[in-house]
């Protein structure tokens, strides 16, 4: 017989034979897909490497993958059965064997009997493949194949017969397949066949983590399933998770007790109250880095050996791909992905494409319909709906009919069968408004066509109960779900099936790539952050390592059975994804989330697009927290799980709070004056610590080319703060008014569409039709209000750089620096409207770098102003100025001991023809004149600030000495109103009132000598000196007088008196 050539390849060919589709047509609702036949194909030159398999048996030589750099992945495109050979003793490996190709279903066919790509027979004769078999050869553990129809156990080796062994090695094998669980062997001589006990056989990995075989008599230990996953804690995650809460206790408490004795305390205690509500998200994910689920980065399940046995399937895959509006390119770019990726054994897989587009034919029979009511306005309806579903089909291929002839056109060139193994699903829409159209058109697919019967049982059962005891859908039954633009790698099926494995698992995940929006790419300029690391390489890891089940409404692959339960997708908010997460966590199912990028999507890249996608997100976020299905009282849930799923929401709310105050506190420091704290040495430690633990949290990262796509979390966050604003409002108003927000997909590009488009300065080419929207408008007014901020602020710096007390205005500094910070995400806005390429990736770049730079100033700035802005001390100094403006004879003690008496002979000459005495008062700044209208607006002042800020005058210590200043300059003013005055008759005179002591400048040596007064009485004019003390007088009477007799001994009586009197 001839043999075959070693340079030959066996590989995968997706051909189907009458037996299997005879068998697939057996299962209920299962059309069968196509399997595998070998193929011999000739390359030349190439020498074919048999190794063992992890299965203990002989694998095939390498084959080739589509395309052909994928040979490294292994696939046996037959099992194979042993010949007869004498045997001959060698020094290491065994006996040369020789082994004949066997089919899936079990018939030994020759090569000459096996059918090439182009259905000619080849005239090779039987094949035999040399394969080297250790002497004395025993099986790590069981493999399994169908054999003859029957399911065979056969021990080390993929097929069965005509195995030549020694005596004492057959006995042995014999002895160790019945305590492996063979239900017979029989045979005898050259050949033996052990029998299965006809349970169901698992793939040839199963699950099972098999070493690689051992020569050695001891049998091999199977071990437990392997879903490719490991949950572990990261250490350098916990330490930031600590030092991140010792740092925000530590600066909530500063602030509240450091930096709030201002002048407006309840600005500074709204500011606090919205930084400590900004904190708790980032708490909540600093949470999420101390544990994570790791990827082991294995191959995945190994790829199928043999044809799949559609009566003993391990997975039968259920491949939903909705559509809307997609463009033809698009969806079929998936669908081939979808048909062509690599399978594992025992898998067959049916793809679905779930239409819920427009179709020509429909709107017709809707136009002819409301033609033969004759109704003007739905003929008119329905026309134009007729349009707009032709003009669909001529220019972009999104209606039904255009979609349905690309399946055809892919069914003929990959050899499959149209509606057996690609399904086109369509639905028919009532009409109504739909809150979810995505669920309700998933749902059509699995409950009316491919889990039909199921769901009529459930219409018969009363209760859960009952439903748990109906007919169960196998596990095998996956669906797996890919959005119309989600392209899945070649090894996607493989590595997404290795978690699956576990029968207890539900629900596997991955997460979203976009090939237009490359890592290599997006991370440059990225400033919307559609790559999202944040959320899918540290976020995602995180919650499932502490058992929460995720889902992103793509790129997941989730049992039938555990979706059933839960009532199939929800329709009841816009982001199901989400809900069904948490509805499967209260049905206690299991999740796993695979951290490895397998599927690619399309982003958005128009800002219409992006500010309806991302607003979408959040209004499903919040129609869950606002309706009876919030987490927070789904009571089956632990108070950890209920935190987790309400923290992205959560994210949402303290996003549209904290943007807009950190862009409005800078502007109303520099523009008003008005600042929310004092600044001082405390406020920069503790401000120090608590933004640099910030910064270690949100760009923490694993890998330094995520540093700056982390960065971009922060940037679109602050761009798109209005758009979760409005749509929380939104929500919040639809859900009090009872009204029904529908769904709207995202529009994706085709490959036409996103050539050719010019920009201008009055239309941007990134900006689309922003009609009906501000959301822009509110980030050029960002833009506007930190630009004015930084602009008042230089303004202010260049006319007066310095204080009064000489030291340089760093306060103002910092302000700046906080506004140019806000200014970077508004600028990276305008720019990508106008460039979104090359021009972009640079100037995000600069920016990148430019935040940290001016991060880093601006919390320096917090060091470099003095540390004198103590109120306490600020009080003690002005009250000592006072004390050195006194008139008069000093007291003994004094805080001021350079000072002496002064003006001892200040006097006025009375009608009488006495002196009276002015002794004390303060002496007008600058010059020694004592006016008795400036003195009593002081003393008004200072008598208020001592009744109204009595405690910041307690916890200074400056009570007592604020008594005597007000006392002092009381005292002054009872001695300036003269009363009870009588000529020298003896007649009564009217009051007097003294305005001024001296006139002009006098020199200080002259202060010994009399000085001349005036005063002001019914006779003369001095309207303000009396309104000043006059409104002295009403501020005791109406405000103070209750206070001011409780220091009477302070104040003392005189002064009390005097402002008693009306």
């Amino acid at each position: 017989m001839d043999s075959l050539p070693p340079h030959y390849n066996l590989r995968p060919v997706r051909t189907r034979s009458q037996g299997q589709e005879a068998a697939a047509a057996q299962l209920p609702g299962s059309p069968a897909a196509s399997s595998y036949d070998a193929e011999i194909d000739p390359v030349p030159g190439q020498t074919a490497a048999y190794v063992q398999d992890r299965s203990g048996g002989i694998s095939s030589p390498r084959l080739r993958g589509t395309p052909r750099s994928r040979s490294r992945r292994q696939a046996n495109a037959s099992t194979v059965s042993s010949g007869s050979s004498p045997l001959a003793p060698q020094s290491g490996f065994g006996p040369a064997h020789h082994f004949n190709v066997s089919n899936s279903l079990g018939h030994s066919r020759s090569a000459s009997e096996m059918n090439t790509p182009h259905g000619s027979t080849s005239t090779l004769a039987t094949s035999t493949i040399p394969a080297m078999v250790p002497p004395g050869y025993v099986p790590a553990g069981p493999t399994f194949t169908s054999f003859g129809g029957e399911a065979m156990k056969g021990v080390g080796l993929s097929a069965l017969g005509n195995l030549s062994l020694t005596p004492d090695a057959l006995l042995e094998l014999v002895d160790k397949a019945k305590k492996m669980g063979a239900a017979s062997v029989t045979g005898g001589g050259d050949s033996i066949f052990i029998t299965a006990d006809g349970k169901k056989r698992p793939s040839s990995q199963g699950g099972v983590k098999r070493p690689l075989p051992k020569y050695s008599n001891a049998p091999a230990k199977q071990s437990e399933v392997d879903t490719g996953l490991s949950r572990k804690w990261n250490w350098i995650g916990v330490i930031i998770f600590l030092f991140y809460c010792a740092a925000a206790m530590y600066y909530v408490v500063i602030r509240a007790t450091r930096t709030l004795n201002i002048g407006f305390t309840w600005y500074g205690w709204i500011v606090l109250l919205i930084e400590i509500v900004a904190s708790t998200s980032t708490f909540s994910y600093a949470i999420l880095l101390t544990k994570h689920t790791k990827s082991k980065q294995t191959e995945g399940l190994p790829p199928a050996e043999y044809p799949p046995d559609p009566n003993n399937l391990e997975f039968h895959l259920r491949v939903l791909i909705p559509c809307y509006k997609e463009k033809e390119d698009v969806v079929r770019r998936t669908v081939m992905a979808a048909i062509d990726a690599e399978m594992p054994n025992d898998t067959m897989c049916t793809v679905y494409l779930c239409d819920d587009g427009a179709s020509v034919s429909d709107r017709q029979a809707k136009l002819d319909e409301a033609t033969r009511e004759g109704d003007e306005k739905q003929i008119k309806a329905a026309q134009q709906a007729l349009d707009k579903a032709k003009r669909d089909f001529e220019d972009n291929g999104a209606s039904r009919e255009q979609r349905e002839l690309m399946l055809l056109d892919i069914c003929r060139e990959k050899g499959l069968k149209f509606g057996v193994d690609v399904v086109h699903v369509k639905r028919i829409k009532t009409g109504k408004p739909e809150t979810n159209a995505k669920s309700n058109n998933l749902n059509n697919c699995l409950q009316n066509v491919i889990y039909k019967e199921y769901v009529e049982i459930d219409g018969l059962c009363k209760d859960k109960e009952d439903r748990k005891k109906a007919k169960q859908i196998p596990t095998s039954e996956v669906i797996i779900v890919l959005d119309a633009d989600m392209i899945p790698e070649y090894n996607f099926y493989r590595k997404i099936l290795q978690p699956m494995s576990d029968p207890a698992m539900a629900i596997c995940l991955t997460p979203q790539g976009f090939y237009n929006l490359h890592i290599k790419e997006g991370k440059k300029k990225d400033i919307f952050n559609s790559l999202n690391l944040a959320f899918w390489e540290y976020m995602l890891p995180g919650t499932d390592a502490f058992g929460y089940i995720a889902c992103t409404g793509t790129n997941f692959a989730l049992r039938a059975q555990p979706l059933r339960e839960v009532n199939w997708f929800p329709t009841e908010s816009v982001t199901e994804d989400y809900t069904l997460g948490f509805n499967l966590k209260i049905n206690e199912s299991r999740g796993s989330y695979l951290s490895e990028y397998l599927v690619y999507g399309e982003a958005p890249e128009e800002v219409r697009e992006i500010f309806q996608q991302r607003s979408r997100w959040c209004k499903g976020q919040m129609q869950v927290l606002f309706s009876r299905d919030c987490p927070l009282f789904k009571w089956k849930l632990s108070w950890r799980m209920r935190l987790l799923y309400t923290s992205v929401t959560w994210s949402y709310i303290t996003n549209t709070i904290a943007v807009p105050c950190n862009v409005l506190v800078p502007f109303i420091a520099l523009v008003f004056g008005v600042y929310p704290l004092v600044l001082n040495r405390d406020f920069a430690l503790a401000a120090t610590l608590f933004f640099s633990a910030g910064a270690l949290v949100s760009g923490y990262c694993t890998r330094v080319e995520h540093l700056k796509p982390m960065w971009f979390t922060p940037v679109s966050c602050h761009l798109l703060w209005f758009t979760f604003t409005k749509a929380t409002i939104n929500t919040l108003i639809s859900v009090i008014r009872g009204n029904v927000q529908e769904f709207k997909s995202t529009a994706k590009k085709g490959i036409e569409e996103q050539k050719g488009q010019r920009s201008s300065w009055l239309k941007p080419k990134n900006l689309g039709d922003m009609a009906g929207t501000k959301d822009h408008i509110v980030i050029f007014m960002s833009f506007a209000i930190s630009l004015m901020t930084a602009a008042v602020g230089v303004f202010q710096m260049i006319d007066k750089p310095y204080t009064a007390q000489g030291d340089f205005k760093w306060y103002l500094a910092l302000s700046i620096f906080w506004a140019i910070y806000n200014m970077i995400p508004p600028a990276l806005f305008i720019w990508y409207i106008y460039d979104n390429k090359t021009g972009l990736e640079n100037f995000a770049s600069f920016c990148f770098v430019l935040s940290y730079i001016v991060a880093v100033c601006g919390i320096a700035c917090t060091w470099l102003v003095p540390d004198d802005y103590n109120l306490g001390q600020v009080l003690q100094v002005s009250l000592q100025f006072f004390e050195a403006q006194r008139s008069g004879k000093l007291p003994r003690i004094s805080n001021t001991p350079w000072r002496g008496n002064s003006g001892l002979w200040d006097s006025i000459l009375l009608p009488n023809g006495k002196n009276y005495s002015l002794l004390g008062g303060w002496y007008d700044d600058g010059g020694m004149l004592k006016l008795s209208y400036t003195t009593a607006f002081t003393v008004s002042m200072l008598s208020w600030a001592y009744y109204e800020f009595k405690g910041g005058y307690q916890s200074s210590g400056s009570v007592e000495f604020g008594a005597n200043t007000i006392r002092w300059g009381a005292d002054y003013l009872l001695k300036a109103s003269v009363t009870n005055i009588t000529s020298t008759t003896g007649t009564t005179v009217a009051p007097i009132f003294v305005a001024q002591v001296s006139v002009g400048f006098i020199s200080p040596g002259r202060l010994g000598c009399c000085r001349s007064s005036s005063s002001s009485s019914s006779s003369s004019s001095g309207s303000d000196v009396f309104i000043a003390a006059a409104h002295l007088k009403l501020l005791y009477r109406y405000g103070l007088r209750d206070y001011c007799e409780r220091f009477t001994g302070q104040l003392g009586a005189s002064a009390v008196s005097w402002m008693a009197r009306s």
